[in-house]
């Protein structure tokens, strides 16, 4: 099995949204850009692929594969020191397997994949803050409860929404047949774990946690699949309590990309869909969906769908403020999108790029992938007015996240397979 970091592609023509059709302010983005410094980006070492990257306070944490298939997380300071970098899958005893999803929040470092085997926090991970760790271990403790660890009594919001970008269309292997969800402190130590059998062939992709004076719950989207080129939203609820709930939304056409946690006791999930959720019909080829599901019971309590006569349509990213970003398509022409929505769902600004395979969006920033292989960054202002556009040419956008200087991080690969971390 192998985790791919490519988005689909494809171009908005309208917006349908489950409450009527709505006029949209387009705004095409076409300027000639400087090319970003480098001068500040540095590169990740060892590694075939990168999962993705979010920012814990002001350093980065970064998932991957290296060259051997294992899977490991690391932490980078912004000038590109290595902190620490473990082997969680390796350490917790799970035999083959991918990390496959990534969070930070207040609490340090969530991690999501699929394991050969359950991962058993036996011992903990002495983290060697060098360029190139080795490991240490301290002596053999008892293995814990499988529950985590209740929160302190606040709320703790998650620094910046998990960045990854992982995509797959193998079944798994026969023995990799275990989800885990792991929790990492932010010195790099493993804490504690769940499991769970994956009787569904679930792949995860993102998670967001809510993290409340009483519980953690950790919310956990992915796609199940059945056969082959078939599709079922997956989202699963690890609870403090070590339950696990699995619900599945669709049947054979329906993809989930990213999962937020929002204010209310509800959470947003984004993603596409080829066919009818919770009597929404599907307007396009295959629509963008946002779905609003209940905390407590699961419940689909709101569908929007963004469609186009003909188009393919996809949400691959989201924030909290309803800020969503993926892409087109309707026969060659290509495009990226980037919506932001208000509370109540109506359609603050649009913007979209032509000849574009890939747009993410995050906080203030905003960057593309064209069909030239060149990464376009911007930022943009509460009306979605584009500024301090640069280009990086002959790059592979994987993920955007915001600095805690309230600028933009961008993480791409070259031809060659070199990862690296640039900033705007």
């Amino acid at each position: 099995m192998k985790i791919k970091s490519k988005i689909a592609k494809a171009t908005l023509l309208s917006l349908l949204i489950s409450t009527g059709t709505f006029s949209i302010p387009f705004v095409y983005a076409v300027q000639k850009l400087p090319l970003l410094d480098l001068s500040t980006s540095f590169q990740i070492s060892d590694a075939s692929e990168i999962i993705g990257f979010s920012r814990n306070k002001e350093n980065w944490v970064i998932a991957g594969i290296d060259g051997d298939e294992k899977s490991w997380v690391a932490q980078y300071t912004e000038k590109g020191e290595q902190l620490w970098r473990i082997f969680p899958i390796i350490e917790g005893g799970g035999g083959a397997g991918f990390i496959t999803a990534l969070a930070v929040d207040g609490e340090g470092v969530v991690l999501a994949g699929v394991s050969q085997n359950q991962l058993s926090i036996t011992r903990n991970i002495q983290a060697e803050p060098t360029p190139s760790p080795t490991e240490t271990s301290a002596p053999p403790t008892a293995a814990p409860s499988p529950s985590l660890s209740p929160s302190p009594a606040r709320t703790v919001p998650l620094v910046n929404p998990d960045n990854v970008i992982p995509e797959t269309s193998k079944p798994l292997r026969e023995n990799i047949k275990n989800i885990f969800l792991t929790r990492i402190d932010n010195s790099g130590k493993l804490i504690n774990a769940f499991n769970t059998e994956n009787s569904r062939d679930f792949i995860p992709i993102s998670i967001a946690t809510s993290i409340s004076t009483k519980s953690t719950n950790y919310f956990v989207v992915g796609n199940e699949s059945s056969a082959a080129n078939e599709s079922r939203g997956g989202l699963y609820l690890f609870k403090s309590n070590g339950s696990v709930n699995p619900l599945t939304f669709g049947g054979k056409k329906t993809s989930f990309k990213r999962v937020v946690v929002n204010s209310a006791s509800t959470i947003t999930v984004v993603g596409s869909s080829a066919e009818t959720l919770a009597g929404r019909a599907v307007a396009g080829k295959v629509d963008g969906v946002i779905l609003t599901i209940s905390q407590s019971n699961g419940a689909l309590t709101k569908v929007l769908r963004s469609s186009g006569k003909g188009a393919t349509r996809s949400w691959d990213f989201a924030s909290g403020n309803l800020l969503v970003s993926g892409t087109s398509r309707s026969g060659s022409l290509r495009e990226g999108v980037v919506t932001s929505f208000s509370t109540k769902g109506a359609v603050s600004w649009t913007t979209r790029f032509p000849n574009t395979i890939q747009a993410l969006a995050n906080g203030k920033c905003i960057a593309v992938e064209s069909t030239t292989s060149e990464v376009r960054v911007y930022m943009v202002d509460s009306k979605g007015k584009q500024s301090k556009g640069a280009r990086i040419p002959s790059q592979d956008l994987i993920a955007l996240g915001t600095t805690l200087a309230k600028g933009c991080a961008i993480l791409t690969a070259t031809p060659a397979g070199e990862f690296r971390v640039s900033f705007r």
